[in-house]
C-alpha cells in the first residue's frame, strides 16, 4: 500500500498540469477560478485515496501517508528546481546589496539630486 500512497503523486501532477493549462486560456478571473477548483479537486483526490486506504487496510495507512508525503516532497523539489528563475542567479543592484528596493532608491536619489 505504500506504493499506492506514493503513486497518488502522479495523478496529482497530471491534474495540476491540466488545471494550469486550462487556467491560462481564459481571463484572469477564470484562471483564478480554475486554479482554486483544481486545488480543491487535487486535495479531495488525495484525501479520498488515503481515507480509503485507512478504512480498508488500517495497518497500511501510516506507510501510505508517509510515502505520499515523501513522494510529494520530492515532486515539489523537482518542480521548483525546474523553474527558470531559480536556475540562474539574479543580476543587478538588488541582488548585490540584498535590498530589493536598492535600484529604485538609487534612481530616486539621482532624480532628487538632478532636480532638487
Amino acid at each position: 500500500m505504500a506504493g499506492v500512497g506514493a503513486g497518488v503523486v502522479l495523478p496529482y501532477w497530471i491534474m495540476e498540469r491540466v488545471s494550469a493549462r486550462l487556467g491560462m486560456r481564459g481571463s484572469f478571473a477564470q484562471g483564478l477560478a480554475v486554479g482554486l477548483v483544481g486545488m480543491v479537486v487535487r486535495l479531495a483526490m488525495v484525501l479520498t485515496v488515503l481515507v480509503a486506504i485507512g478504512v480498508f487496510d488500517r495497518p497500511a495507512f501510516a506507510a501510505s501517508a508517509l510515502s505520499f508525503l515523501v513522494a510529494y516532497s520530492v515532486y515539489q523539489v523537482v518542480r521548483l528546481a525546474g523553474q527558470p528563475v531559480l536556475a540562474k542567479p539574479a543580476s543587478g543592484a538588488a541582488s548585490r546589496s540584498g535590498d530589493p528596493h536598492a535600484a529604485v532608491t538609487r534612481v530616486s536619489r539621482r532624480r532628487v539630486a538632478k532636480h532638487g
